[in-house]
């Protein structure tokens, strides 16, 4: 589920358990560094702060004129809730060490912050959607989203996600200017089970984005390695923005509609003669190189499935 990839923190309960942050009203007077310190202990499980506080403490930083707190605070919120789903383990592992190391001894995160993550929905949606709608640095909207997704995220991967938090994804795709918020979107709606007309428009329109990351999202979605990932964008689904977007005069629409060829592979074996039109005669060389590889790709592709 998209907003479970999306986290700022990599929550591991530490064997260390740091002091517990001082009152709110004392965290608001704190320096920078301080309140940046307190939220990531809250972040990374090194603090035991009662939900109740974490709540205040957040809110306190969500409303900090520093974008760098206001980024933490977002830290935090997906950091206690993904801790929330361990409760009562020592957490996600983090893989291997290096040869010879010493892993660290990791705690067990308390049993009772298996609630946590619905308390911190309940007090806190209203408040990071405002900020993800509103907030003037886009360093704080994405990591809302993050946020925001993480609070959505269903108890299993297979589970929709609600169609308030789809309606919200849709709305940012369509109406934030930042390239890592949108791409944010296509990245949740590949990796969500949820299927809509209105996902799968945002997912198309993702093909000839404008920003290169948002594009890669949405072709990912058509590749080997992301055909497991639902919903699938169809050819059917995409030719027609394809198609009035590989004669558009922005060489980058044109690249971006080439690739889409592609990456759809045999499913696109009629616009091989347009592809080739573009090779000879595209005034952008890179349209006409992409035209060469898709019609190479799409040639290969069609062979495969015909043996």
């Amino acid at each position: 589920m998209f907003a479970v990839v999306l986290l700022a923190a990599m929550v591991v309960a530490q064997a260390v358990i740091q002091a517990p942050p001082p009152s709110v009203d004392d965290f608001v007077a704190s320096d920078p560094a301080g309140k940046r310190r307190i939220l990531n202990d809250i972040a990374a499980s090194r603090s035991r702060v009662p939900i109740e506080q974490v709540i205040q403490l957040i809110r306190a930083a969500m409303r900090d004129p520093l974008a760098d707190v206001r980024v933490s605070a977002m830290a935090a919120v997906g950091g206690r809730a993904m801790a929330s789903r361990w409760a009562g383990t020592p957490g996600p592992g983090s893989g291997p060490g290096p040869r010879n190391s010493v892993q660290p001894e990791r705690g067990v995160i308390p049993l009772e912050w298996k609630d946590d993550q619905r308390k911190l929905r309940d007090a806190l949606s209203d408040d990071l959607l405002a900020l993800l709608r509103g907030d003037p640095d886009p360093r704080v909207r994405h990591d809302g989203l993050i946020g925001i997704g993480n609070l959505e995220r269903p108890a299993r991967t297979d589970d929709l996600i609600r169609d308030e938090f789809v309606a919200v994804l849709i709305e940012r795709y369509r109406q934030d200017a930042d390239p890592r918020i949108r791409a944010e979107v296509v990245k949740a709606f590949r990796l969500t089970p949820n299927d809509s007309a209105a996902i799968r428009a945002v997912l198309r329109d993702a093909l000839v984005d404008p920003a290169e990351s948002v594009r890669h999202e949405a072709t990912s979605i058509l590749t080997a390695q992301g055909r497991g990932a639902r919903p699938k964008l169809s050819f059917e689904d995409a030719r027609p923005t394809i198609l009035a977007s590989i004669t558009h005069p922005d060489g980058w629409v044109r690249v971006a509609a080439v690739r889409a060829l592609n990456a759809f592979g045999a499913a696109a074996a009629d616009y091989v003669t347009v592809l080739q039109q573009l090779m000879n005669t595209d005034s952008d060389a890179q349209v006409r190189a992409s035209a060469k590889l898709a019609i190479e790709a799409i040639e290969r592709d069609s062979r495969l499935k015909r043996h």
